[in-house]
């Protein structure tokens, strides 16, 4: 197999810098691991992270200025400026961007530096449904029209980069269907793929048994209420306030704010001894420390794109507790990815009213601790179906999709178990039945074209509604 060139562009990437950059800095090293890839690094920064095999190449910041827009300033200079190849064709393959962090200077950058490269443009989030769900008060006017003027503005971004890519990425099922979502409303067909996130490393480990306290651990900031802590601490109160001894573990503050999140957290948990709030982290051991001192990890957010935090927890064995809505949750309950008999018992179905969401995260949270023996052995059967998606196989996926659209096909493509592709037929109007792919070498491809099919996955996707 002929080695794949890419160019992997952000404008972060690296641990204890985010959700978006931690997943850059896992794909770019997972890419990197084929040995058929050669993978350069494009990123703004001045203290430059270890990215496996990947060679490395960075923008110095610049005071004041966002490093979105330093990235793209970058693309009108001459590439060789950062150590990368000179302009011209056949130079890389691939061009990787992530939405609208350095999904315009990845489209910029192919343009005017190679411009015969394939450019996959990643989605994150999905815009409009974010900014809604940061909504707190409906009946605030202002405030509704604010975050629908920003889900607005943040979807025409997307719209354009998805308008133009050559391949719109999902991380994950349910992005993958907003990817499908945005592309109908450009009235073009694009290819898609819907890419499943690994494990950072799958351990076998076996979590310690509740003895007179059951320990429960969220990962995520908790001064953004999209993160769900405010239910988690309501959720403690209320197990508490019934007599049942659960500790929470919050890995969410900056070490300036420590103190005052602990007394915050301290006051909405119902008292102090039932939360420990703790900074942020650079370590990873720190945060594998965290999983293997808890019982179950939660996810409660409102909405997720995926949410890497339960798949990194189910990759070390440990019960996980995930939101209806977010990738994490379609994952488990999808048949042709292997955890579907797994998704009754870790997805948590939230109900609408808002002030009942703590209940439902309690009674999740008693039923692991009641049945802890059998929730033990579905984390390890989890962990056994993990093995199968590594970030290797995430990149190697990624770049057969991103083959096969050079190739002159317009396709969907769903990543499966050890880096199988699933193609589909792509349009407007949405997607047909598929045919697997092994994620072999193409002359080990199955040779049958995909085929028109599924009335159920045909409907065209809904006109976007604020």
């Amino acid at each position: 197999m002929a080695t794949k060139r890419i160019l992997v562009v952000s404008n972060e990437s690296g641990m204890g810098l985010g959700g978006v950059p931690v997943f850059n800095k896992l794909l770019t090293e997972g890419l990197a691991e084929n040995k058929d890839h050669q993978v350069d690094l494009l990123y703004v920064t001045d203290d430059p992270q270890d990215h496996g095999a990947a060679t490395v190449h960075t923008i110095p910041p610049v005071p004041g200025e966002d490093k979105i827009q330093t990235l793209l300033n970058a693309s009108q200079r001459d590439p060789r400026d950062f150590g990368l190849p000179a302009k011209g064709e056949k130079t890389y393959d691939i061009i990787v961007g992530h939405s609208r962090f350095s999904g315009p200077a990845a489209s910029a950058m192919r343009s005017a530096w190679y411009p015969d490269a394939m450019h996959l443009n990643f989605l994150h989030t999905a815009p409009e449904k974010l900014e809604r769900a940061k909504i707190t008060n409906l009946s605030d006017e202002a405030m509704v029209a604010m975050r629908e003027e920003a889900g607005r503005r943040k979807l025409e971004v997307e719209m354009k980069l998805l308008g133009t890519a050559s391949v719109g990425v999902g991380v994950g099922e349910l992005l993958a269907e907003e990817v499908r979502r945005i592309q109908a409303l450009t009235a073009q067909a694009r290819s898609w793929h819907d890419l499943m996130p690994g494990g950072e490393g799958v351990v076998t480990f076996s979590p310690p048994s509740p003895k007179d306290q059951f320990n429960v651990l969220l990962m995520g900031r908790m001064d953004d209420p999209m993160k769900g802590g405010g239910d988690a601490l309501a959720a403690v109160k209320y197990l508490n306030d019934k007599g049942r001894n659960v500790h929470l573990t919050i890995r969410g503050a900056s070490e300036e704010t420590l103190g005052a999140k602990q007394a915050e957290a301290d006051a909405l948990a119902g008292g102090a001894g039932r939360v420990t709030v703790k900074p942020f982290t650079k370590r990873k051991q720190d945060l594998v420390d965290d999983m293997h001192g808890n019982h179950v990890v939660i996810m409660p957010s409102k909405t997720e794109g995926f949410g890497l935090v339960a798949t990194e927890a189910a990759s070390h064995c440990i019960p996980i507790l995930v939101n209806r809505d977010s990738g994490m949750a379609k994952f488990l309950q999808d048949p042709d990815r292997g955890a579907a008999h797994l998704g009754k018992d870790s997805v948590v179905m939230t109900p609408e009213d808002v002030s009942q969401r703590h209940i439902a995260w309690a009674d999740a949270i008693g039923n692991v601790a009641d049945n802890w023996a059998d929730r033990k052995v579905g984390a390890y059967e989890l962990h056994n179906v993990l093995k199968h998606y590594t970030w290797e196989n995430a990149g190697t996926a990624l770049v057969e999709a991103g083959t096969k659209a050079k190739e002159g096909n317009v396709l969907g493509s769903k990543q499966i178990m050890d880096g199988g592709v699933k193609f589909f037929t792509a349009d407007v109007a949405g997607l047909a039945s598929p045919h697997a792919s092994t994620g072999q070498p193409e002359s080990h491809q199955p040779s049958s074209a995909p085929v028109q099919g599924s009335p159920r996955l045909a409907a065209k996707p809904p006109t976007p509604t604020l």
